[in-house]
């Protein structure tokens, strides 16, 4: 409990060093709800060392409906959350920035605290990313009182618009009438930007996932205009994303009253290698619902929601699926061959060795489980057939933790766990 009504919970994030981060909104008898941001120790203890207490509470719009959405870990440590502010008559973008300790950044928007209204109705961000550039990007959608546009706006570090993304800093999507919204954001390592959500068609409510250029124009190498839509039911909406090693794109979300979770080649296509068509849906005839998913270090995917059997009250729901990533075993255009790496944990240093029966252009990166790309070791490289050893050296920068290593050809690729002590 931390105000003397309704609390709640929308977003969670992990640092680093393990401690937790959980977003929503307090409710106080004078000012509605507020900004509320909770970091835990690992052991699920307050964090006293955040903000004194292990939370606090903000009052950014001059309504009473502030609520964070998203939450971002930026490299050095401060932390970016993203929502909703009221104005009195609607609601805005709104985000915040805090330094480690839990206290507002005052070098972001002068005070740590940013209202960013985009049209004339209801605007909300509900997806946040840090680039790896220090630029924060937001995804979510906004009104002019009749239709709602994706949107998607990108920040510079000191909470200023960006100018040379789309118009001004803020791109927005018109698919169809009323409907547009983005639930969830994902960079991919190359730059380019993920959204997913849902698009309207006609009466249906489409399930969509977008690809947009590093500068916000839509990217038309993907389902070659930029947008794939899927109608699996007549009310179809995808509410998060995950990006596996490999490159392929997860969304998930609800179909009808079921789950759904749909799996995308790098080109926006189906991918067939999963489930026959791409996509897998549970439960179906009951009122459940597909809220989060993410992709363990071994490739498996994890979705959560809420399940409604019939003649029962909504119960938690998490399914794990398995599919075709394969960990530890290089599948090029040579053959099938060991990788190896060691030692595994890596302190600072690790040899990784492989085997290539013919010459591929090879790429060896490394990213956290979220799919950043944290370390290149090779770029797109030119190797030729025969036993190959090459040095690793990840620096302090790079935290604690789980990655994976992923070795990619145009023929294929392989991902390996490692863990960094």
């Amino acid at each position: 409990a931390v105000g003397p009504m309704d609390d709640g919970a929308h977003a969670v994030a992990v640092q680093p060093d393990g401690k937790i981060l959980v977003g929503g909104a307090s409710f106080d008898n004078g000012l509605g709800y507020l900004f509320l941001m909770v970091r835990y120790n690992a052991d699920g203890t307050l964090d006293n060392s955040f903000s004194g207490d292990g939370w606090r509470t903000d009052n950014i719009g001059a309504g009473s409906e502030d609520r964070i959405l998203s939450i971002a870990v930026q490299a050095d440590g401060k932390i970016i959350a993203a929502g909703r502010a009221g104005n009195g008559t609607d609601q805005d973008i709104a985000l915040a920035r805090y330094n480690a300790d839990g206290s507002l950044d005052n070098s972001f928007s002068g005070d740590g605290l940013l209202v960013a209204p985009v049209g004339p109705g209801n605007d909300e961000a509900i997806g946040v990313a840090v680039q790896p550039d220090g630029r924060i990007l937001i995804a979510g959608y906004s009104g002019n009182g009749t239709d709602d546009h994706i949107t998607l706006e990108r920040f510079n570090a000191d909470g200023t618009l960006d100018g040379t993304f789309g118009n001004g800093g803020v791109v927005t999507t018109s698919y169809g009438p009323e409907i547009d919204w983005a639930y969830a954001l994902a960079l991919q390592p190359d730059g380019r930007i993920l959204a997913a959500g849902v698009v309207m068609n006609g009466l249906q409510l489409n399930f969509a996932v977008l690809r947009y250029e590093a500068n916000g124009i839509l990217d038309n190498t993907f389902s070659s205009d930029g947008i794939t839509v899927n109608t699996f039911s007549a009310l179809c909406i995808a509410r998060s994303l995950a990006l596996l090693p490999d490159g392929r794109i997860v969304a998930g979300g609800t179909s009808g009253s079921s789950t759904m979770l749909a799996v995308y080649n790098a080109d926006g296509t189906p991918d067939n290698n999963f489930s026959g068509d791409g996509v897998q849906s549970h439960l179906e005839g009951a009122n459940n619902y597909g809220n989060a998913v993410a992709v363990q270090a071994d490739g498996r995917i994890v979705q959560a929601g809420t399940a409604n059997f019939p003649n029962t009250l909504d119960d938690f729901l998490l399914l794990r699926y398995l599919n075709d990533l394969n960990i530890g075993v290089l599948e090029l255009g040579g053959g099938t061959h060991a990788a190896l790496i060691y030692p595994n944990p890596i302190r600072r240093s690790a040899i990784l060795e492989y085997e290539l029966k013919t010459s591929e252009r090879i790429t060896i990166r490394l990213m956290d489980l979220e799919g950043r790309t944290v370390g290149t070791f090779v770029n797109g490289t030119t190797q030729q057939a025969g036993e190959h050893r090459i040095a690793l050296e990840l620096s302090d920068a790079i935290a604690p933790g789980e990655y994976v290593l992923t070795i990619s050809s145009a023929e294929g690729n392989v991902s390996v766990r490692v863990v960094k002590e």
